[in-house]
């Protein structure tokens, strides 16, 4: 069964289009998106994005006082952040794979399974190990799958905002009002005084 997105493309119910559900054009199974779903899809991903984005946040702001709790040196602390972005890169390409193949709503729930379950892990993670050097391997290779779960989402999230408003700027406009959102609340709530 497919429904017409908003500016009158077909997608699948399981997330993805088809060129055989664009073709076949029977009213019965089609429906145009109402401007409360389309405001629905978009708060769950601004909310969802928000998530994103403190989870990848998490590791960078605690590093100065993990760094000295733990005697990580510049070259441990530079080497667990940077490592994220590896994971986040390699990643892209199979995100969109995945996500034409599964359903992005699939691979977008596993991923931020993944993501969260590691960051909710990481203070454990931390003392895992009573060997320094294994404790480091491990936590790197988790910041590796934490860049990894979210890298392949981050295709998905911009394909389907795309095929959900019709609009390729709104992919831009969402995502800067995330990151206005963000500075916001940092505004707020958030100091620039140092914590270590």
């Amino acid at each position: 069964m497919a429904a017409a997105g908003a500016e009158g493309l077909l997608i699948d119910v399981a997330g993805a289009r088809s060129a055989s559900a664009v073709k076949e054009h029977d009213q019965g199974n089609q429906r145009y998106w109402k401007r409360t779903e389309k405001r629905q899809w978009v708060l769950a991903y601004f909310i969802g994005n928000a998530i994103l984005y403190a989870s990848r946040a998490a590791m960078p702001v605690c590093v100065p006082a993990i760094a000295k709790e733990f005697s990580w040196d510049k070259t441990v602390s530079g080497s667990v952040l940077s490592v994220f972005f590896w994971g986040y890169a390699s990643t892209q390409v199979l995100g969109g794979y995945l996500s034409d193949r599964f359903g992005g709503e699939v691979i977008s729930m596993v991923a931020a399974v993944g993501w969260s379950t590691i960051t909710l892990l990481y203070p454990q993670l931390l003392y895992l190990f009573s060997s320094h050097d294994t404790c480091i391997r491990f936590v790197i290779l988790c910041r590796i799958l934490h860049g990894a779960c979210q890298g392949v989402v981050g295709v998905y999230l911009a394909g389907h905002i795309l095929e959900l408003t019709g609009s390729w700027a709104a992919v831009f406009h969402l995502t800067a009002a995330i990151n206005t959102f963000g500075l916001l609340v940092f505004l707020v709530y958030g100091s620039a005084e140092r914590i270590v």
